[in-house]
């Protein structure tokens, strides 16, 4: 074991149980944090990237979007 792992365990074990949970529950979310990254790579593209896309049907994509997205949407109540 390492250091810093002697230390968390040692640290944690002194620890209520209540609160070696919290403990846990960071210790899992920071490995699933880090997992994100490397997942998804990078978050953005390159501006350029994005202006040499071919935005010519940007109008009709979004009203399909837009269709799709409140077709099951209840209509308002009629007074």
């Amino acid at each position: 074991m390492t250091n810093i792992v002697a230390e968390i365990t040692a640290k944690s074990a002194s620890l209520p149980p209540d609160l070696q949970y919290e403990v846990l529950d960071f210790v899992d979310f920071v490995a699933g944090k880090r997992r994100r990254v490397k997942t998804t790579g990078t978050p953005f593209q390159s501006v350029r990237g994005i202006l040499e896309r071919d935005l010519s049907n940007l109008e009709i994509d979004l009203a399909q979007v837009r269709d799709e997205m409140w077709k099951n949407f209840p209509e308002e109540a009629s007074e």
